[in-house]
């Protein structure tokens, strides 16, 4: 059996004992994969659909017409509906589903449509912020800005204190900023004044005493 040791064998098995090392290491520090915190997104929808905010939808009648949310958006159980067609015919009626996918870990956007619908992956991630951002941008498509005053809602007007309060206090900041720069550099053009009218001062008297020793 040692004969069959050479050399290169012994250095195959060399390297492979320190990747396995490397593997055995990372298998310790790995920690369980953190698990999506579909909460967070619920509570989302669910502080949308109490929003006075307008979508252009199907109607029941078929028909073009915005719906506000309330009647758009349904939580239901670790599941999300967002309809964009309210249509009576089951063949024209559709929404887009938001759920989590246990087995994989990962938020699912899904689109239904029609009578007993084939599901269409429209989006996945891991990141609730992701989903949201998606989410979004799917729903402000198809927002009814002739119905949907913001300045009317409560909650967006609450946001808009808040965000103007947070800009009082950047703006406030940047002018201290700016004061304590322009001061420093004040600071610096007197001291440079000054040790410039010394060194002057200075040449003067040496000049004044060799003219008293000539």
């Amino acid at each position: 059996m040692s004969n069959k040791l050479t050399d290169s064998v012994r250095y195959f098995f060399h390297q492979l004992e320190k990747e396995a090392q490397k593997v055995e290491t990372l298998n310790h520090i790995q920690t369980p994969e953190e698990q999506i915190d579909f909460e967070k997104i619920e509570q989302f929808f669910r502080t949308l659909k109490g929003l006075d905010i307008y979508m252009f939808t199907v109607g029941v009648n078929g028909k073009l017409e915005s719906a506000p949310f309330p009647k758009l958006i349904f939580s239901l159980g670790r599941m999300v509906r967002i309809y964009y067609s309210l249509s009576l015919d089951n063949t024209k009626a559709g929404f887009i589903r938001v759920r989590k996918d246990e087995t994989n870990n990962l938020v699912l956007i899904e689109r239904l449509h029609g009578y007993r619908p084939k599901v269409e992956q429209l989006y996945a991630s891991k990141n609730p912020c992701h989903i949201i951002r998606f989410v979004t941008r799917w729903i402000i498509k198809r927002i009814d800005w002739n119905r949907t005053k913001l300045k009317g809602l409560d909650l967006y007007n609450a946001y808009r204190e808040i965000e103007d309060k947070m800009r009082q206090r950047k703006e406030a900041r940047h002018a201290e900023e700016h004061t304590a720069k322009r001061l420093k550099e004040i600071i610096n053009n007197v001291d440079a004044k000054q040790k410039t009218r010394r060194r002057t001062n200075k040449t003067k008297k040496s000049t004044t005493r060799r003219k008293l020793k000539s």
